[in-house]
């Protein structure tokens, strides 16, 4: 039997199907709509990237990623994680910045249509978003000896810092007002700077080279640039710059609290109750008379 006959005989047993249904179901019985792929696109973040593919319909019907994956093919292989939203079937989790073959199979569902025939295309992922992150809430350093504070970075290669110190007749206040180790909004900076702190100074430095899309530990010498180095709170804020020097939004502050001391203390439990030691951080030498 031909395959135009096949077609042919299959459409007239589903024709046949739909009249046996009675007439006041039939109306419920909703054949699904073919779609076609319209465009290809991308998305990155910081930490994923994306190749998406645009259907020319709509469909709010969830899919399980299961059904999706059984009907893709990616080349290499690669893990990934398909979702599908409104009208766009996007494949995440690949790799950054690598060239993938992908086969959409016909028929596949995608909400509540099918696709019409098999696609494949070739696409190239993009680079993941520049990144900053600091390592810890905060740090105790030393007011002597060599201190630096590790930022973590990732596609990005050149940093804007800024460093406020919280007045010492401020600090219970700042405490109480911003929490201690607690993120701060770009405004806060400025009532710091104009109530609370002050800002030490603002420095830019270069990121030295390092491979795409891998993150990049930089030691920030803070203790260069504290010519005085003086016990108490300070706050390190960081920004990202292109190329151009223009900062590179980021919805997220990145910052990093740190305290200035000398004075290391330890703690022992015993029956008699609980002793309190003191000792220089910069020496280990006990400490006496503090207050």
């Amino acid at each position: 039997m031909h395959k135009n006959n096949k077609n042919n005989m299959f459409s007239w047993i589903v024709m046949a199907m739909i009249v046996m249904i009675p007439l006041e179901l039939r109306a419920k019985v909703v054949m699904p709509q073919v779609t076609s792929l319209k465009k290809i696109t991308h998305e990155h973040t910081q930490t994923t990237v994306s190749i998406c593919a645009v259907m020319q319909h709509y469909s709010y019907k969830k899919v399980a990623s299961s059904t999706l994956k059984s009907n893709i093919k990616v080349l290499p292989k690669a893990t990934f994680m398909p979702s599908w939203s409104y009208n766009t079937l996007c494949l995440k989790g690949l790799n950054p910045h690598t060239q993938y073959q992908v086969t959409l199979h016909k028929g596949m569902h995608v909400g509540k249509n099918i696709l019409d025939k098999t696609y494949t295309f070739t696409a190239t992922t993009l680079d993941y978003k520049p990144s900053v992150t600091f390592g810890e809430e905060g740090y105790i350093l030393p007011t002597k000896g060599d201190i630096s504070i590790p930022i973590e970075t990732t596609n990005v290669k050149k940093l804007s810092f800024s460093l406020y110190r919280i007045n010492s007749r401020n600090l219970i206040h700042s405490v109480n007002r911003y929490g201690l180790f607690r993120t701060l909004s770009e405004y806060s900076f400025e009532d710091i700077e104009e109530q609370s702190g002050y800002l030490l100074w603002k420095k830019s430095m270069n990121i030295s080279s390092s491979v795409a899309n891998e993150s990049k530990v930089t030691a920030v010498p803070v203790g260069e640039f504290l010519h005085k180095r003086e016990a108490g709170v300070y706050i390190l804020y960081a920004q990202m710059l292109d190329d151009k020097g223009k900062e590179i939004y980021d919805y997220n502050t990145k910052m990093q609290w740190f305290m200035v001391s000398d004075i290391g203390l330890y703690t022992l439990q015993s029956t008699k109750g609980m002793e309190v030691f003191t000792h220089t951080l910069s020496s280990a030498k006990p400490y006496n008379d503090v207050n």
